[in-house]
């Protein structure tokens, strides 16, 4: 439980810190929304190949990106895993990170020091904030809890639509 609120307190702390930077001309980087959707489940995809398939529960919340009003939005894309994992958890995040290198990210591999049993795999590396266009790729896990953060940079889009429930229920058929 702790180290889950550790985690949490971490995905706080990235959203303050980091920001989305707008290109040069202060437009975004000419992805779309779906486009950074699709590139936070390509990087799910890629560490369930290595940790397990079951158990993740994503949690995507779009953020407000720019504080002018231009409609720059940045996805947070925060995964957990609450389930047991089993073998040598250092070579595990090392597969992470080459997995990860080949879907262009440069990852490092590393314990966290002070939690012991705890890796992280991080582009840029961990604790070094984000990278100047605002994106962040992180796992943290142990043999207990696994949480994956992606962070994308900015792109245009209605945030409050993009935050909006979906609607899930099928309406009934008529006669």
């Amino acid at each position: 439980m702790r180290l889950r609120r550790s985690l949490a307190s971490l995905i706080a702390l990235s959203l303050m810190t980091t920001g989305c930077v707008p290109t040069k001309d202060g437009e975004g980087n000419g992805m779309t929304t779906r486009a950074v959707e699709e590139r936070a489940e390509q990087i799910l995809r890629a560490t369930k190949d290595v940790l397990g398939e079951s158990g993740w529960t994503p949690h995507p919340t779009w953020v407000g990106c720019d504080a002018q009003g231009r409609g720059l939005v940045q996805l947070l894309f925060f995964v957990e895993r609450l389930k047991p994992m089993e073998g040598d958890l250092g070579a595990l995040s090392e597969k992470v990170a080459e997995k990860w290198a080949g879907l262009g990210l440069v990852a490092r591999a590393q314990p966290v020091s002070d939690r012991p049993g705890t890796y992280v795999v991080s582009d840029p590396p961990f604790l070094q904030g984000a990278k100047q266009d605002g994106t962040l790729t992180q796992l943290q896990f142990s043999a207990t809890f696994s949480g994956l953060q992606v962070l994308s940079p900015c792109v245009e889009g209605d945030l409050a639509q993009l935050n909006s429930p979906q609607p899930t229920l099928t309406p009934p058929s008529s006669p």
